[in-house]
């Protein structure tokens, strides 16, 4: 081979991989700003802009409990944080999640509130 065809398929070898690094990037960014919203309509309380946005994201709610990092922890366990019953409850539903836990995770969590403000 000649110097040109190797110089020729280095350069083209570096552009295709920083054009996939930047295509990953902006697919992660994408994708960070809707967890974000999930994350923020499970601390809200919002079912139906919950619902809404993961059934747009394409992801099952049993991969967001399980992958999915609201300050440090999963989803579910987030909604209980900020009191959301509702969220927490149709997270707990669609991840095949005891309710049971649920209720008992938000029972210390009231209590949890109750002394710390008292």
């Amino acid at each position: 081979m000649n110097k040109v065809t190797l110089n020729t398929i280095a350069i083209s070898t570096v552009l295709i991989c920083s054009s996939y690094a930047s295509a990953s990037q902006f697919a992660t960014n994408y994708y960070e700003k809707d967890l974000i919203k999930i994350c923020e309509s499970a601390k809200d309380n919002k079912v139906s802009k919950l619902k809404r946005q993961v059934r747009q994201l394409g992801v099952s709610y049993k991969k967001l409990q399980n992958r999915l990092k609201c300050n440090g922890v999963t989803l579910m366990d987030f909604a209980i944080e900020h009191n959301a019953e509702e969220t927490a409850m149709h997270i707990a539903r669609k991840a095949s999640i005891d309710p049971d836990v649920v209720i008992a995770k938000l029972n210390k969590s009231k209590e949890e509130t109750e002394t710390s403000s008292s």
